[in-house]
């Protein structure tokens, strides 16, 4: 037998197999049915849920790192949420008289902005 006709028999063989498998496959989901569109759903769910949750924590933590000015109107981007001892600071300053662009730049909170051309 040549190496063609090796190549030949063992595909054979192959296609054989894996449409048997199908078959198997089929009937056992026809057997279980509920089963398998019930673990489909509950599935389906949890997936749905994970992404939403995740999708929900970046945009809670996009929002938090806005600060707005309500003298200006301006809205600042810090780098990361600001903690309650630098939002003490700052309404100390602005109580004071300074700009809130100010008190933010010499904190070194303020997120460094990329311009685009």
């Amino acid at each position: 037998m040549t190496f063609t006709e090796t190549i030949k028999v063992k595909m054979g063989e192959l296609k054989f197999k894996v449409k048997e498998g199908a078959e198997k496959l089929g009937d056992y989901l026809e057997e279980h049915s509920s089963m398998v569109y019930t673990i489909v759903s509950v599935g389906g769910a949890v997936i749905a849920g994970t992404i939403a949750g995740i999708s929900q924590i970046g945009s809670t933590n996009r929002e938090s790192c806005n600060v707005e000015d309500d003298v200006t109107g301006l809205n600042y981007r810090t780098k990361k949420p600001l903690t309650n001892q630098q939002i003490l600071e700052l309404s100390d300053r602005m109580i004071d008289g300074e700009s809130m662009g100010g008190a933010l730049n010499e904190m070194g909170v303020l997120k460094k902005e990329r311009r685009r051309k």
